[in-house]
């Protein structure tokens, strides 16, 4: 089956919770470790830098509500000092990786959101020591962006990396057509040179996949990504991951194509596959498509 759900900050956002009903803090060891362990088939990464240049794992914004830190302007050993409620440190890129290479089950895959020149850098060096080392496939590595900078920076490093370009809403439709939530008004179709620009993409860093919002997915997208031999990273912003309209909708479209769901629940697609299997619930829910071949 080609769909698999990546799970958004190591295992959702305020979604999952331990074995004491607690909800797991995103983005610290313990989301990443329940992810890995309750069905995820990977897990996607943001970075941030700290004043020293250690790469740790969080969104700047999330840092500094949690902690009222300026995260460029912090230093690692000045971080030591705050904890998440969980009795964890902010934790380094590199402990991840470390847990990775230990805990995740064979085949994880780890999307990597490099915000620019810099951290891409950072996380790339941390990733070449464990992949020089043979602790770690690079064909389970994947660096995804809105910054094609950042992207290039890491095609400068490493030609044969896995890059993922990432679409904002605003690539995809026009601002007259996006509501101030980021939903998409009723009737409003892709701005005119966007599924050009998919192409572009393609062309440009010889990429796997490219990345949008789970609005983008529309049956006209899916047929190219199809015919083009091109994968899709969804971000979905639903709460329940995979269950959103515009996913739900095509999901059997989105089967034909090598399909990442950077969801918030890492365990939709376990416990569906546990009580159905996902071919079954997608042969049961929705006619065969005449251009699309039965998901095998």
């Amino acid at each position: 089956m080609a769909i698999r759900n990546i799970a958004h900050k190591g295992s959702g956002e305020n979604i999952a919770r331990n074995q004491y009903g607690a909800s797991i803090i995103p983005n610290t060891l313990e989301s990443y470790y329940h992810g890995m362990t309750h069905g995820a088939d990977g897990g996607e990464v943001d970075i941030c830098l700290t004043k020293d240049n250690i790469a740790v794992i969080g969104h700047e914004g999330q840092l500094k509500k949690q902690f009222g830190i300026d995260i460029s302007q912090t230093t690692y050993q000045d971080l030591q000092k705050f904890y998440y409620p969980n009795g964890e440190r902010i934790p380094t890129f590199d402990q991840l990786v470390d847990l990775h290479t230990r805990l995740a089950p064979d085949g994880y895959k780890m999307v990597v959101d490099v915000k620019n020149n810099v951290v891409a850098a950072a996380s790339h060096a941390v990733l070449k020591k464990y992949i020089n080392a043979g602790t770690i496939d690079k064909q389970n590595i994947s660096y995804g962006s809105t910054d094609l900078s950042a992207l290039l920076k890491i095609l400068a490093l490493d030609p044969e990396a896995i890059i993922e370009p990432f679409f904002k809403t605003h690539d995809v439709f026009s601002d007259a057509d996006i509501n101030a939530d980021f939903t998409i008004k009723d009737g409003a179709g892709y701005k005119d040179d966007f599924l050009q620009k998919v192409l572009q993409r393609k062309n440009e860093f010889n990429c796997h996949s490219i990345g949008v919002f789970d609005s983008a997915i529309r049956p006209e997208l899916i047929t190219l990504c199809h015919e083009h031999g091109i994968g899709l990273v969804i971000g979905s912003t639903a709460a329940e991951g995979i269950n959103c309209n515009a996913i739900h909708a095509n999901i059997r479209l989105l089967a034909q194509i090598d399909t990442k769901i950077v969801s918030n629940n890492p365990v939709i697609m376990a416990v569906a596959i546990a009580m159905y299997t996902l071919d079954n619930i997608i042969q049961e829910k929705y006619p065969k498509p005449e251009s699309f071949e039965q998901p095998t």
